[in-house]
């Protein structure tokens, strides 16, 4: 059993998410992280706020204590968001059992103003995938880019990459799935402001909406862009769409130093582990 402890901060910024949808403005965790890309202490001086679609990894074993701090930093000075965008905030630790007053949803926690901290305190109990995000404006602030994978894993799992039963952690990946839809005004949402991918405009400004106001009388909409660990589609679906060099790579590094940055080549006859997180809207992809 460890204490395993995260600082994360919530803030906007802007985000590529590659041809087709260009640069637009998202709310993304950051972390502390230094010119090598390590993650630094915050007692540590030496280092900047990265931020990251999906939010980083938090990784554990079975009996750990996670200990995450909240730093709330959304502030929308420059009108870069939907009107409807609220500032305060709070995080679900989606699928993981822990207390009421750690469970981040509004009937449980008081939201965490804009400017303020909140630590979060839970154990985690079983292996398994899970995932983190807003509960208070969700509908806005998960499609926006605020959410991110947990992995928590046991014995069983080590000892089976010991046997070579399972691919070992260097051919394991997380992969996050999600979707966004645009608008070009800024307010609420309505049938008519709603701006089709095809329709981008490359100047003008453009808002991430709430996908599920996307009209047609259906609870359960598409968002016009998928985002596979924050990036969409690389044109004409060429090769390195999401984990090249130049693109999102950080879902592929543990708490330590970043890595595997280039395309995923596997070689005939091996194996390849993929945890899978599905962040948007429908309960299939």
């Amino acid at each position: 059993m460890a204490t395993r402890e995260f600082t994360f901060r919530l803030q906007e910024a802007q985000w590529d998410f590659g041809p087709g949808v260009g640069v637009q403005n998202v709310m993304c965790f950051h972390q502390f992280i230094d010119a090598t890309g390590v993650v630094v202490p915050l007692n540590d001086a030496s280092g900047s706020w990265e931020p990251f679609i999906p939010g980083p990894v938090i990784r554990g074993n079975v009996d750990d204590i996670i200990k995450v701090t909240i730093q709330n930093r959304i502030s929308d000075p420059n009108d870069n968001f939907v009107e409807a965008l609220k500032t305060a905030t709070t995080v679900h630790w989606h699928g993981v059992e822990l207390a009421n007053a750690f469970d981040g949803t509004p009937v449980t926690q008081t939201p965490i103003p804009s400017g303020t901290d909140f630590t979060y305190r839970f154990k985690l109990f079983r292996p398994g995938v899970f995932w983190y995000h807003p509960h208070w404006d969700s509908i806005i602030q998960n499609v926006l880019g605020a959410y991110g994978p947990i992995i928590c894993e046991d014995t069983l799992t080590a000892n089976l990459r010991t046997s070579n039963v399972i691919p070992h952690e260097d051919r394991t990946f997380n992969i996050t799935l999600a979707d966004v839809s645009f608008q070009d005004e800024r307010g609420e949402e309505t049938g008519s402001n709603h701006v089709p991918l095809a329709s981008i405009p490359g100047t003008s400004p453009i808002y991430i909406r709430n996908v599920l106001e996307l009209g047609g009388g259906s609870d359960q909409n598409f968002g016009d862009v998928l985002l596979v660990n924050g990036k969409h589609k690389a044109e004409n679906n060429e090769v390195g769409a999401f984990n090249d060099a130049a693109g999102n790579f950080q879902q592929f590094w543990s708490q330590g130093a970043r890595g595997n940055d280039q395309i995923i080549t596997a070689n005939v006859g091996e194996s390849l582990a993929f945890y899978i997180v599905n962040s948007g809207i429908h309960r299939f992809y």
